[in-house]
């Protein structure tokens, strides 16, 4: 049974006793990255067993072939034997089961899926224990048992671990928020009290705090309808979350976060449900089910654009605009994502021009009347045998450059302005091999910096943020040191252009916890630098806005005359 973990039965006792903390190099885990690591990681592992399920695998394979990084030991700790199950135990069993085959087609990668780590790690040293006594090699000592760190793979208590010594100490994974979610099974209260999303965490137990060193949290949307697939996604982002922690262990990189969460006293422990709670989940979960299959198969989804004239109050944050002018799309087809630009007097609104039958989208602009609002031209501007969509335009030196979302093709592109704002032609492309979207260039203190949301496969790409930066907007971009920068699907993923009102500076992003881009959040940006990022939300633009019955709005952008934002509704796949 995977569950999250009790603070109170981690202590690690003994991990770090033979490195008092006055003498550790504090630089390591607290906010300043220290040297580079002159040596060789070394790396333990602590599993239950040594079938693991594919995601620890991922970790395991990654940092195997990683320069600078040695998988030195591997501790097999069996678990304390449960209790004889009773009925609970075994509806929720038959739960995890039914849901897993309904739902495994919706997976193209089960992050739970046991393989045999073996052949993996069959020259790294190996002793086992079990929680309540010592190695079981006689011949292990306590100086073949010291490493650098520790990675706790088990899920479950760590017992007594004082014949280990290590050098930092022990990084533990947690499913869920562990300052609200204590106990198991891991990331399905999140489902059953309905909370809008689901947490990761990482910590480091280094002899310095009871409740260990919040490295990592990141919030994803709860899916609702399964626990498989809500597992699934915490995962696989976790796997990839592990992998770039060790690494910045071994970089000297490595930073601490402040834990903002609930107190102690805040925090419940919760347990497997009861027959009727789960009875009561399951029946929930079937009509959410029912509910959904209905409303795809009678409507689909259509977004279309909407523009208002910018409030004359310079100082006015947007939200509270009104008698916004809608421009629909032709049938089968949508408009999202818009880029608004004035030009010479004109204004121009880049856009994604979605195609229903070809599930594909390409680049659209038109010209607005500047006075009227009337569209003066509307034409496709841009179009690959991928899916394009989130034009994002900045002007360099007189020359119009465009970074479109081109994630299907796993690519960041920079297309340059022919003749603007018609044509177009691939100048570079920036960066390969990734899951990107919403990519958003921004100028500012003399450096091009691109915000943009990747995740590993499997994962969400609505939760993590990361920040490059660059002399030239053709490159060489440099990752920024705190990536991710966000790690919130309330707030992550961009939702337009930066823009300035009075002398602040904001950053428009998407709410995507209830769904995909449920609202508009707007964040003011405190701190942009090539070492430090901080932003602080100041507002949240809810659909109704526009007041044309809209129930999801994710993209804003300001031109000079022009505020426009896109809408959504379901429209009967019959009318």
């Amino acid at each position: 049974m995977i569950s999250s973990f009790d603070v109170e039965q981690f202590p690690y006792r003994g991990l770090v006793s033979e490195f008092p903390v006055e003498k550790m190099p504090q630089d390591i885990v607290r906010t300043q990255p220290s040297e580079r690591v002159a040596r060789t990681l070394r790396i333990g592992i602590l599993l239950n067993s040594m079938a693991v399920p594919a995601w620890v695998y991922e970790v395991l394979a990654n940092l195997k072939k990683t320069d600078g990084i040695a998988l030195a030991l591997v501790v097999l700790s069996e678990p304390k034997k449960r209790a004889r199950r009773g009925l609970t135990e075994w509806a929720f069993e038959a739960y995890c089961r039914l849901d897993r085959l309904v739902f495994a087609s919706k997976v193209p990668n089960d992050a739970s899926r046991l393989v045999d780590a073996r052949s993996l790690l069959h020259n790294v040293a190996m002793m086992s224990t079990t929680d309540s006594t010592a190695p079981s090699d006689a011949g292990s000592t306590r100086s073949e048992a010291s490493i650098d760190v520790l990675l706790d793979f088990r899920l479950a208590g760590p017992g007594d671990l004082s014949f280990l010594r290590t050098t930092y100490g022990a990084m533990l994974f947690v499913p869920g928020d562990d300052d609200v979610y204590r106990g198991e099974p891991a990331l399905f209260w999140e489902m059953y009290e309905k909370n809008a999303v689901s947490a990761t965490t990482l910590r480091l137990f280094d002899g310095t705090s009871r409740e260990g060193n919040l490295l990592y949290r990141s919030y994803s949307r709860t899916h609702s309808y399964s626990l498989f697939v809500n597992r699934t996604e915490v995962y696989w982002k976790t796997a990839a979350m592990f992998i770039d922690q060790v690494k910045k262990l071994r970089d000297g990189s490595l930073r601490v976060l402040e834990n903002t969460g609930s107190s102690p006293a805040e925090v419940r422990t919760r347990h497997i449900p009861t027959f009727v709670q789960l009875s009561k989940f399951v029946l929930s979960v079937t009509f959410q089910l029912i509910t959904r299959q209905f409303r795809t198969r009678f409507f689909h989804e259509r977004w279309s654009m909407a523009f208002t004239a910018r409030a004359r109050d310079e100082e006015q944050l947007p939200g509270k605009e009104g008698q916004f002018r809608t421009i629909e799309p032709p049938r089968g087809r949508f408009y999202a994502d818009p880029f608004a630009v004035s030009r010479d007097g004109r204004e121009f609104i880049f856009f994604e021009d979605y195609g229903f039958r070809a599930r594909r989208g390409r680049i659209g602009c038109l010209e607005l009347d500047p006075q009227t609002g009337k569209v003066l031209n509307n034409r496709t501007i841009l179009e690959e045998d991928f899916h394009m969509s989130y034009p994002c335009v900045l002007e360099v030196d007189g020359t119009w450059f465009m970074v479109p979302e081109t994630g299907e093709d796993r690519t960041i592109r920079l297309y340059r302005a022919v003749e603007f704002p018609w044509k177009w032609t691939l100048d570079t492309v920036l960066m390969n091999g990734v899951n990107a979207v919403d990519n958003t260039l921004h100028w500012e203190d003399g450096r091009f910096w691109m915000f943009v949301n990747l995740s590993p496969t499997g994962s969400s790409s609505h939760d993590e943020l990361h920040l490059f930066h660059a002399e030239s907007i053709r490159g060489p971009w440099l990752a920024h040191p705190s990536n991710p920068v966000m790690t919130d699907t309330r707030k992550a993923r961009a939702a337009g252009g930066l823009f300035r009102i009075g002398d602040s500076l904001y950053r428009p992003s998407q709410n995507c916890s209830i769904v995909y881009g449920r609202s508009i959040v707007l964040n003011k940006v405190e701190t942009l630098t090539v070492h430090d990022y901080k932003e602080t939300v100041v507002s949240e633009i809810t659909p109704e806005w526009t007041r044309n019955g809209s129930i999801r709005t994710h993209t804003l952008s300001l031109s000079e005359r022009f505020l426009v934002t896109d809408t959504f509704k379901y429209v009967s796949r019959i009318s």
